[in-house]
C-alpha cells in the first residue's frame, strides 16, 4: 500500500524518510532568518520520542472490540501506540505541538479502515450504539484542527474512521467528461490513473501529495490552478455520503433548479454531515501546452490592482500568484546559494535598482495551460497588459522554481519546530474594495500581536503574504508567519496570535477561510459570519442527518 502508515511522520509533515533539502542554501537561509527574527542563536528543540509519549490507555472494553471484530477483519482495527498518535491530530500548529510534546490527550480509542461504504454504515451503526465519536480521516492534512480526536463529555469513547483502503478510481465518463472514486484516494494516486488515460481533474492544492479526495470536498479545498479549473465545490458532480440516519445521494446532475443545490452543502462539511464514500468529479482533457512565467511589480498594492483588471477583463489564466514585498524577498533569498551573483545577474539587479523595483518589490508568478496556440497568446497578451501596470517580465525561471520546491516545502516546518521556531499560515477572502485594508490591518494584527508576545525576548516575528486566488469580486489572501516559541508558553504564544487574526477577519467583513476550513481553531468565530439564523439552519441539518451528534464532534459548529 503506498500510503502505508508505517511510511509517514507521526508527528510531522510527510514520509518518514524525507526531510527538507536545503541544496547548498542552508548557510544563507538560516543568516536570513535569524536576521528578520532578531535571534542570537538558534534553539534545538527535539521532539519527544514515541515511545516516551504520555498518553492514555484505550477506553474500549472487551465487548466492543469482539463487536467491531463482526463488522470489519483482525487487521482493519488498530490500537497500537503509532497508530493511535498518527490518528490524534492533525498538522495545524496547535496540532504539532501537541504531538511533539511528550504529553498527548485526546488521541482515538482505536481507528479503524473500512473497505467500503457497507463497512462505514457498520461502523455507523456501531458507535451510536456504543456512546461513541466517529472521526472521519483522509490524509489527516487539516491545518485548523479539522481531525483531532475528541469526543464529548457525554461520549464513551472515539474512533478514527481512517479511509486510505477506499482509493479505487470507479469510473471515468469520457462522454460527460466526470469521474467517480473512492474518497481515500490520495490526489497522486487519482491523477496518475486519470493521466493514464489523458485526462486530469486540475485540482493540486500544496497539500496535493498527502491529501484525499473526500478531504477536498470535507475543507472546500484550492489548488494553485484554482483560476482555470475552480475551487472543489466547483468540480463536485455527485457523492455518496453514509450518516447515522442512512445512505445520502447527491446526483449527478450539470445543473438544476429543483430546491437547493444540496452538494454545495456536503461541501465544506467538514465531516459532521456523514461521512463521504464516493465522489464524482469534473474532469479535463490534459493540457498539451504549460506556461508560466514570472513578473516584478514596484510594489504589493499596484500588483494588486493589475490582477483585478486582468481578472475583471476576462484574460483566461491557469495560476495567478502575487507576493508581497515580504515572500518575495524570501522567495528570492531563499533560491539563492551561496557565492557571487554571475555579471548578467548583478546587471539585470542595478537596472532593476535604478527602475524602482527594488525597494518594495512583489512578485508575480502567472500561469496557463492548454492548447498550444492558447498558450501562445495567452503569453503575449498578459504580458502586454502587466507590463502596461508597470510589471518587468522575468521570464520562465522564477515559476520553475517554485514549483520545484512547492511540494518540498512543508518539510522546512519541521526543520524550523526542531530550532524553536513556529511557522503558522491563515487565509482568508474578500472583495477588491476591501482587499488593501484587509491586508494592512491583518499584516499589522500578526506582526504586532507576535512581537508583543515575544518583548521580553527581544526578538520579533516574520509575516509575508501573497495573494492566489482571484474572482471577479475578489481574491483570496493567504498569511505566512514565523516566531521563536517561548519554551513553556508555545500554546498561549499561538492562542493570542490567533484569536488577534480572527477578530481582525471578522471586523474587516472577511472571510475566516477561502479553502483551509473551520475545524475547531476557527469555530469560536463562525457565528460572526453566518448570522444566529445560518448557524440555527446548520445545527438543525446536523441534527437531521445525526441527531447524536456522533461525528466528528467539536468541529464547524461547537
Amino acid at each position: 500500500m503506498r500510503y502505508a502508515r508505517e511510511k509517514l511522520k507521526w508527528n510531522g509533515w510527510g514520509w518518514q524518510d524525507q526531510h527538507f533539502d536545503f541544496e547548498g542554501r542552508d548557510t544563507s537561509f538560516w543568516k536570513f532568518l535569524q536576521t528578520e527574527l532578531k535571534l542570537q542563536s538558534l534553539s534545538p528543540t527535539p521532539a519527544c520520542p514515541l515511545e516516551n509519549l504520555e498518553v492514555p490507555a484505550s477506553r474500549l472494553n472487551p465487548a466492543q472490540a469482539q463487536a467491531l471484530a463482526k463488522i470489519l477483519d483482525p487487521w482493519q482495527v488498530k490500537s497500537d501506540l503509532r497508530e493511535r498518535v498518527l490518528h490524534a491530530r492533525g498538522r495545524s500548529l496547535p496540532d504539532l505541538l501537541d504531538l511533539r510534546s511528550g504529553t498527548l490527550q485526546d488521541l482515538p480509542d482505536a481507528v479503524v479502515y473500512p473497505r467500503n461504504a457497507r463497512q462505514i454504515q457498520a461502523l455507523l451503526e456501531f458507535a451510536h450504539s456504543e456512546k461513541l465519536a466517529l472521526v472521519p480521516f483522509g490524509g489527516g492534512s487539516s491545518v485548523v484542527g479539522g481531525v483531532q480526536a475528541s469526543c464529548r463529555a457525554d461520549q464513551a469513547g472515539v474512533l478514527s474512521l481512517d479511509l486510505s483502503l477506499m482509493q479505487h478510481l470507479l469510473e471515468i465518463d469520457e462522454v460527460s467528461l466526470t469521474m467517480t472514486a473512492e474518497a481515500g484516494i490520495y490526489g497522486p494516486e487519482l491523477e496518475e490513473k486519470l493521466q493514464a488515460r489523458g485526462y486530469t481533474v486540475g485540482h493540486t492544492p500544496q497539500s496535493f501529495e498527502f491529501s484525499t479526495l473526500g478531504g477536498w470536498i470535507a475543507a472546500r479545498g484550492a489548488g494553485d490552478r484554482s483560476n482555470r479549473y475552480g475551487k472543489v465545490e466547483d468540480m463536485l458532480v455527485a457523492a455518496k455520503v453514509l450518516t447515522p440516519q442512512g445512505e445520502w445521494l447527491l446526483p449527478a446532475l450539470p445543473a438544476s433548479a429543483a430546491g437547493p443545490d444540496l452538494r454545495q452543502v456536503l461541501a465544506g462539511s467538514e465531516g459532521i454531515l456523514g461521512v463521504i464514500a464516493e465522489a464524482t468529479l469534473k474532469i479535463h482533457p490534459l493540457p498539451p501546452a504549460q506556461d508560466a512565467r514570472g513578473f516584478l511589480f514596484r510594489n504589493f498594492l499596484s500588483g494588486l490592482e493589475a490582477l483585478r483588471q486582468l481578472v475583471q477583463r476576462g484574460a483566461p489564466t491557469a495560476m495567478l500568484r502575487l507576493s508581497d514585498e515580504a515572500e518575495t524577498q524570501f522567495l528570492f533569498r531563499f533560491r539563492k546559494k551561496a557565492g557571487p551573483d554571475p555579471l548578467p545577474q548583478r546587471l539585470i539587479k542595478q537596472y532593476l535598482a535604478s527602475q524602482g523595483y527594488t525597494q518594495h518589490p512583489a512578485l508575480l508568478l502567472a500561469g496557463q495551460e492548454g492548447e498550444q496556440t492558447e498558450v501562445q497568446n495567452w503569453a503575449r497578451q498578459t504580458s502586454k497588459q502587466l507590463k502596461a501596470h508597470g510589471a518587468f517580465a522575468l521570464g520562465p525561471k522564477a515559476a520553475e522554481s517554485w514549483h520545484k520546491s512547492r511540494y518540498s516545502t512543508p518539510y522546512l516546518r519541521d526543520t524550523l519546530l526542531d530550532h524553536g521556531i513556529a511557522v503558522e499560515t491563515l487565509e482568508t477572502a474578500c472583495e477588491w474594495r476591501k482587499l488593501p485594508a484587509l491586508y494592512q490591518a491583518l499584516k499589522d494584527t500578526l506582526q504586532t500581536q507576535i512581537d508583543q508576545g515575544l518583548k521580553t525576548s527581544g526578538s520579533q516575528g516574520f509575516v509575508m503574504t501573497h495573494i492566489s486566488h482571484c474572482y471577479p469580486d475578489g481574491a483570496s489572501l493567504y498569511f505566512t508567519f514565523a516566531f521563536p516559541l517561548l519554551p513553556g508558553q508555545e500554546r498561549e504564544q499561538y492562542q493570542a496570535i490567533k484569536t488577534a487574526a480572527c477578530e481582525t477577519i471578522v471586523a474587516q467583513g472577511a472571510t475566516l477561510s477561502h479553502h483551509h476550513g473551520i475545524g475547531r481553531d476557527h469555530a469560536p468565530w463562525l457565528q460572526a459570519e453566518k448570522g444566529d439564523l445560518g448557524m440555527a439552519l446548520l445545527r438543525q441539518m446536523r441534527k437531521t442527518l445525526d441527531p447524536e451528534g456522533i461525528l466528528n464532534p467539536g468541529k464547524l459548529l461547537d
